[in-house]
């Protein structure tokens, strides 16, 4: 099932111009709406999209919820995820938090490593180049 061609990434696109828009609290009550009608659309993308919103509004404390939200959901998170709540503490100048959800991706990491090579799992949480240089900058803060 799923939503209908043309519509996957319509929340999405939504929440990501709130978030271009310093808008992030909406962004997160649209997001949030949508989960709690268990729409379709409340996907990892549109999770993603407030995310970023929220690390571009140097909202640290809400992009780490959505971490949890993704969890719970059993939406992800995956990398963007992760890379949008170390961006949101980078920014927000707390360098050490930004280290420790670095640190806990790595941890994610290994551990879906060694579930794909035995095949029981599928990774999504191998960090980046670009999620090492939002790390590494939140140290230069």
């Amino acid at each position: 099932s799923g939503p209908a061609p043309g519509r996957r990434f319509r929340l999405g696109f939504a929440i990501t111009a709130l978030g271009k828009q310093s808008r992030w609290e909406h962004a997160i009550a649209i997001l949030a709406s949508a989960l709690k009608s268990h729409s379709d659309d409340a996907d990892l993308v549109a999770l993603n999209a407030a995310a970023g919103a929220c690390a571009r509004g140097q909202a640290p404390d809400a992009a780490l919820r959505l971490l949890t939200v993704a969890r719970r959901r059993r939406l992800g998170p995956d990398v963007v995820t992760y890379s949008a709540a170390i961006s949101a503490h980078e920014r927000a100048s707390y360098w050490q938090d930004a280290l420790e959800i670095f640190t806990t991706l790595l941890r994610h990491s290994n551990t879906t490593r060694s579930s794909v090579a035995d095949g029981s799992q599928d990774s999504q949480l191998e960090p980046d180049l670009v999620l090492y240089n939002i790390a590494i900058s939140a140290c230069d803060r």
